[in-house]
């Protein structure tokens, strides 16, 4: 399965080296959930943030026992980390709703740099234009 955060041409970016903790609190996570926590943490890392460096999904039950809860904490670098929370019947649909609060704050972040390079990049010509003359 392919992840909604790769591109037609595979994940942006270069392979990430983020390290994907997982655990469970008081459960037993199979392999298949670690895979998919892996691949899709690392898609989202080389998306947004190629100076990820570490990043932690722990998966518990729910509110009163019934379906799941994961966190989701990615260490972005330059001390910038990001957390969410989610909830679902199933540990794939908790991680996921987590994994797109975590996303919601990169995309921010990535257009605020953005937004700030284009208020910022007027001025360096302008000073370098003055410093010509």
């Amino acid at each position: 399965m392919a992840s909604r955060f790769e591109t037609s041409d595979g994940p942006k970016g270069a392979p990430s080296e983020v390290q994907v903790a997982i655990s469970g609190v008081h459960l037993d996570l199979g392999e298949s959930l670690q895979a998919h926590v892996d691949r899709e943490t690392r898609a989202l890392a080389s998306k947004f943030c190629h100076g990820a460096t570490q990043a932690e999904a722990r998966f518990s039950k729910g509110d009163r026992g019934v379906g799941f809860a994961c966190h989701f904490h990615l260490h972005a670098g330059s001390h910038t980390s990001h957390d969410g929370q989610g909830h679902g019947d199933t540990a794939y649909a908790a991680f996921s709703d987590a994994l797109e609060h975590v996303a919601k704050q990169l995309r921010r972040r990535k257009r605020a740099e953005v937004e700030d390079r284009k208020h910022r990049e007027p001025r360096k010509v302008v000073e370098a234009l003055e410093a010509m003359a």
